[in-house]
């Protein structure tokens, strides 16, 4: 993106965004520069609107132009929403235009005609027009600096706290005894269930309306030079989907971390043939994209499964381009272009500040599970908060790293890039794409290594975190291994703790924003809050979550309930995609159907006392008292009691 670069080159940014907000009566543009220097407004007006203007005048790169409208066609046309309905996403899609005119509720769903007229345009001065109309020429515009300070918090909490005490001066005694009545009198009414009555207006399904029907595993072994496929063969309407899963177990412990770095410099960095734009319009003209990922996956005993992953969508008759591609890009990527490198860093870090401080209930969870399970230590490294602090140096100090950063990356390839390390996923109903695995697999690197497998050693550091938000993320986890394994009765209590207990104790009655719990097959278990303004309070919830399945005793409605929407969570539509990769999952935590198919009949046929047996596993886990909480300055301060550690979040 050229106005992208040239904020950069200008060092005027760290991390530039755009986003276009279609759904408003009057559509918004925005572009957002993160890390900013200090009085660079003017300096940044002037690179915007000079880099549009020569843009206007010697024309966009029509290659560039034609890439992204196949991109996003490309996209609208498989319509893969994962997990969310399709008819749903469209209808909600409907109402950005419908809103505003009842009478024409399907325009947004007419897509096709318009990426055939945006294609028609690509020869023209069209979208150079737009950019003259529509920004350039564009009078309705505002511009925002947000400077950063340390002692803002404390200071709106000392002005809130002046403006309630003057508020209070100003009531009679009968109107603070009138507040303190209607705060008691909202307390009963939020903990208060509905009746019966009510209940009863809210339409039901039944046990008898659910079958046993599990969906199939769609994972058949196939052999390519002595490299393992898993082939998913479903009708995907013309489109193949290819993944590429390299185990990283025997990657040495000092190039870990390196391998969130590897994923985020893959595809935007030079290669051989391309330069990283020039790769970037290529992938968008002939696939549905190229990307670059991690997934770690817990195996038994307290063991893991660490991948580097690479995806790879498109038509059939692309399937040639997105092979060749790949292995462009795993073996000839160029990360000797320093500069590059640390624009790339600087955004990485700008962008995992945003992931922490806004879904912070993830890396909180993944943090305390790091204690103890090496799968999450791991997923901690390279994408967590471990991840996070170790990007963190890199940035702050990458004058003085980068010539190691440079060799790291070059040397975790070889450790990495290797068929011995190779697994294949294809999502698909045909196999051309079989005949260009060959180049690839044998391209890949075979000079000896030093091979050092991962060692975890358990540190329970209970952490807590603190940020310059004001709200709070508050995690505990542990593990039942020396108690009991997993079973269907934890999906059932599962939807009693999240819709009942945490919902009215945190959110209801706490103010969180949300509250989750999941049991994982591996034996373990998480509760975190979202947005949360509390801490200990929270932690007390948790703790109580023994007595409240001490009290449990739903009758048989409000059981079925809570069975169907279990039910509801093992029944989630799947694309043709998502019920490629659900099989692989399965496959790799060596689920079989078998497996599945009692999960489901232990949550059809769950009794009471099948959930009241589950009371000694969640003691288990309560009782390791293993916790992690990202949160405000001053209210980890005010309860640093709770944590061994408590430090910055970021510094």
């Amino acid at each position: 993106a050229p106005l992208k670069q040239a904020l950069l080159d200008n060092n005027l940014g760290k991390d530039i965004m755009s986003s276009y907000d279609s759904s408003l009566l009057q559509p918004c543009l925005s572009i957002f520069v993160k890390e900013a220097p200090e009085g660079k407004l003017e300096e940044f007006k002037k690179v915007i609107f000079e880099t549009l203007e020569n843009l206007v005048s010697n024309g966009l790169d029509k290659r560039a132009l034609k890439a992204a409208i196949n991109y996003y066609e490309f996209k609208y046309r498989e319509s893969d929403f994962g997990r969310a309905p399709k008819g749903l996403v469209f209808t909600i899609n409907a109402l950005d235009t419908w809103l505003y005119d009842e009478n024409n509720p399907t325009s947004r769903l007419e897509t096709n005609k318009i990426f055939a007229a945006l294609k028609e345009k690509v020869d023209t001065t069209y979208f150079e027009e737009l950019i003259k109309i529509y920004i350039l020429n564009n009078n309705h515009k505002v511009y925002i600096t947000a400077t950063p300070s340390k002692t803002i918090q404390e200071e709106k909490e000392q002005s809130l706290k002046a403006k309630l005490k003057a508020y209070k001066e100003t009531l009679t005694k009968e109107e603070i005894e009138k507040l303190v009545e209607d705060t008691k009198n909202l307390k009963i009414y939020q903990s208060t269930p509905s009746t019966p009555e009510e209940l009863k207006t809210i339409p039901l399904l039944t046990k008898e309306d659910i079958d046993d029907y599990v969906e199939p595993l769609y994972n058949k072994e196939e052999i390519v030079d002595d490299v393992k496929i898993i082939k998913h063969d479903l009708f995907t309407n013309g489109i193949g989907y290819l993944k590429l899963l390299f185990n990283t177990i025997n990657v040495p412990q000092k190039l870990i971390p390196y391998i969130g770095l590897l994923s985020k410099v893959l595809t935007k960095v030079d290669t051989k043939n391309y330069t990283y734009q020039d790769l970037t319009i290529e992938i968008n003209g002939n696939t549905g994209g190229i990307t670059t990922g991690k997934a770690v996956f817990p195996q038994s005993n307290n063991d893991l499964y660490p991948t580097f992953v690479l995806n790879g969508s498109a038509l059939f008759e692309n399937m040639e381009f997105v092979v060749n591609t790949i292995k462009e890009i795993i073996t000839t990527s160029d990360f000797t272009n320093t500069k590059r490198l640390y624009e790339i860093i600087a955004e990485t870090k700008s962008q995992m500040q945003m992931y922490l401080m806004g879904a912070g209930h993830q890396a909180a969870y993944i943090r305390a599970g790091s204690y103890t399970r090496s799968y999450l230590k791991y997923q901690d490294e390279i994408e967590g908060i471990g991840q996070y602090q170790f990007i963190e140096n890199l940035e702050h100090n990458f004058e003085t790293l980068k010539d190691e950063v440079v060799s790291s990356l070059k040397e975790l390839s070889t450790y990495i890039f290797r068929k011995e390390n190779l697994l294949i996923s294809y999502t698909g109903d045909n196999d051309d794409y079989k005949k260009y695995l060959p180049e690839l697999i044998n391209n890949l690197y075979n000079k000896d290594i030093v091979k050092e497998r991962y060692l975890f050693v358990e540190d329970v550091k209970n952490e807590g975190f603190k940020t310059p938000g004001q709200v709070q993320y508050v995690a505990r986890f542990g593990n039942f291994d020396n108690v009991g394994t997993y079973n269907g009765a934890f999906l059932v209590f599962g939807m009693a703790l999240r819709y009942d207990y945490l919902w009215t104790q945190v959110r209801v009655l706490g103010g969180a924003y949300g509250c989750m719990t999941s049991t994982l097959k591996s034996n373990d278990i998480y509760y975190v809050s979202y947005r949360d303004p509390n801490l200990s309070k929270t932690y007390d919830v948790y703790n109580n979550i023994l007595n409240y399945i001490d009290s449990f005793n739903p009758n048989e409605e409000e059981l079925t309930k809570y069975i169907i929407g279990a039910i509801g969570m093992l029944d989630e539509p799947l694309s043709p995609k998502t019920k490629g990769d659900v099989s692989l999952l399965n496959y790799i935590k060596n689920i079989t159907y078998e497996d599945l198919k009692k999960e489901r009949s232990e949550v059809l046929n769950v009794t009471l006392n099948d959930i009241k047996a589950l009371k000694p596993l969640i003691e288990e886990v309560l009782n390791q008292n293993i916790l992690c909480t990202i949160g405000s300055e001053s209210k980890v301060e005010e309860e640093k009691h709770i944590f061994k550690e408590v430090k910055n979040l970021f510094n």
